[in-house]
């Protein structure tokens, strides 16, 4: 299984299969869009400085409102 990190890089705003990272959980840091990760589990980049294999997914969680 693969390992949830999401809580140790940090990134900007996706465009749905691109998403801009800015830190890599080994500390790495990036200016935005110069290190693009995908949605391909079979095809992630590599962190160039670390090597950690990166790719992300996306999730969307729909609420109802509750009634007073």
């Amino acid at each position: 299984m693969d390992k949830d990190i999401t809580d140790e890089v940090e990134f900007d705003l996706n465009d749905s299969e691109c998403l801009p990272f800015t830190r890599c959980a080994c500390g790495h840091e990036f200016k935005p869009w110069n290190f693009v990760i995908g949605v391909e589990r079979d095809y992630p980049k590599s962190c160039p400085n670390c090597h950690r294999e990166l790719y992300f997914t996306i999730s969307i969680r729909v609420f109802e409102k509750e009634k007073k």
